[in-house]
């Protein structure tokens, strides 16, 4: 498998949580941007996931790492071979 997504524990907005991120990109909209998806179809995929999203940011966090991780093993799953053959990794 290819690790394009990893996950990364921050401070966000104060709480301490754990983050999706692409190549240093955390922000929802960038790698909805990077997957050729808007943010609404982001977000309505990894709806089968326990997150919690700041409306405000528009950021999908997660309160264990167990949760994050899945997310970032699922997204390198289906997306990461097709970022690698399109040179965007």
């Amino acid at each position: 498998m290819i690790y394009i997504f990893k996950v990364i524990y921050s401070s966000f907005i104060k709480n301490w949580t754990y983050s999706i991120v692409y190549n240093n990109h955390w922000h929802d909209y960038k790698i909805a941007n990077i997957l050729n998806l808007t943010l609404f179809d982001y977000h309505t995929e990894l709806r089968r996931f326990n997150f919690k999203t700041f409306i405000n940011y528009k950021k999908v966090t997660f309160q264990n790492e167990e949760d994050a991780q899945k997310v970032a093993n699922y997204l390198n799953e289906k997306y990461g071979v097709i970022l690698k053959l399109q040179g965007i990794v």
